[in-house]
């Protein structure tokens, strides 16, 4: 027995939409690509920590929700810096 249904065959807007999604990522990865040189390059002469900007410390994170928020003007409330462990040094892989 044959189904009732109607056949609706969209392949055809189906394969234009993925070539328009592909050309549109390619487009994007071309104009993106002197953006992530220049940032691969700006990280290789840099010096200090990213995260801390360079001070080795950072605020400390709230421990719950019903902790005041951290002041920065409370030197208390200012915590090592994970990622130099407190040198404010830039640390990066060698990737």
């Amino acid at each position: 027995m044959e189904s009732s249904k109607p056949k609706l065959n969209l392949v055809a807007a189906i394969r234009t939409t993925q070539s328009e999604i592909s050309n549109m990522k390619n487009r994007h990865r071309k104009e993106l690509q002197p953006l992530e040189d220049a940032l691969i390059a700006l990280r290789r002469i840099n010096t200090v920590c990213e995260r801390c900007n360079g001070s080795g410390k950072i605020l400390r994170s709230r421990t719950c929700a019903e902790d005041d928020r951290p002041d920065p003007n409370d030197p208390s409330d200012y915590v090592v810096c994970p990622e130099c462990i407190g040198s404010g040094e830039a640390h990066y892989d060698e990737n």
